[in-house]
């Protein structure tokens, strides 16, 4: 396959329609939307943290030449969506539950999956503790979060060398008054207890920006049916690249069980 550059110019090259949707919060959000045609199912795939709808290019041309239609939101505060804060995962549940609703009330109710990968991924997760249509078939989630107060304390004693407290739970309470929720509340764990669908988890090996402890602690949360894919090498957002063979014949061998 061709580079991340080539894959983008693959997308930008495809007849698109450029959605937008009104968050429950009154945010403008936007979408990409490339068509397969016919009944074809969709994928729904969420990018990660500071990226946009473009940078899941990768995902979507695997998903095209699979025969999916796809739909690439732009996360709030990415791209085209508006957004003063950036949720991680937790106001972008709902956002893509609504996602959800628009593709199967304007498209006959196809088979939807949902992806995503990193934020993205943990966005899924965390979707999929909210209520969703019965054609949502399956979830892949590919190196997303316990939840947000476990991926900050993390990142704050791995990479700054700073406690929890009280920084990070002072920033904590800081998002409770500005965007609405604490990072607690934030929970991919807490939402997998109510998934209803089938889900696949996917973590690198060697990834030490999401530690990879954290893919026992999401597997565990869900009910069956599930699988995890662990690949060995990899670091953060980088399974797909290190072994793409392997990556994606579980990524559709998975979703293909649970397909109309």
């Amino acid at each position: 396959r061709g580079t991340l550059a080539a894959d983008r110019e693959w997308l930008n090259a495809q007849p698109h329609e450029d959605w937008w949707l009104t968050s429950g919060d009154g945010l403008q959000l936007h979408a990409l939307c490339v068509r397969a045609g016919g009944n074809a199912p969709w994928a729904v795939l969420c990018h990660g943290y500071t990226g946009q709808a473009s940078g899941m290019a990768e995902y979507a041309r695997r998903f095209y030449d699979a025969g999916f239609s796809l739909l690439l939101p732009d996360a709030r505060g990415h791209g085209q969506s508006e957004g003063r804060y950036i949720g991680m995962g937790w106001p972008e549940r709902r956002d893509i539950a609504a996602w959800v609703q628009r593709v199967t009330a304007e498209n006959g109710a196809p088979d939807i999956v949902l992806m995503g990968v990193s934020m993205g991924a943990a966005t899924v997760m965390m979707t999929a503790g909210e209520p969703l249509p019965p054609n949502v078939r399956a979830i892949v989630e590919d190196c997303g979060y316990s939840s947000v107060k476990e991926e900050m304390a993390h990142e704050a004693r791995y990479l700054f060398r700073m406690p929890y407290f009280p920084l990070v739970s002072a920033a904590s309470l800081i998002c409770r008054l500005r965007a609405g929720y604490t990072f607690g509340e934030a929970s991919s764990v807490k939402q997998l207890k109510r998934c209803e669908r089938p889900i696949l988890f996917i973590h690198g090996g060697s990834d030490t920006f999401v530690p990879f402890a954290m893919l026992d602690q999401v597997y565990a949360a869900a009910p069956q049916p599930k699988e995890k894919l662990q690949i060995e090498g990899a670091g953060h957002a980088e399974s797909c690249f290190v072994d793409p063979k392997r990556y994606w014949g579980a990524v559709f061998g998975f979703i293909g069980r649970y397909m109309d």
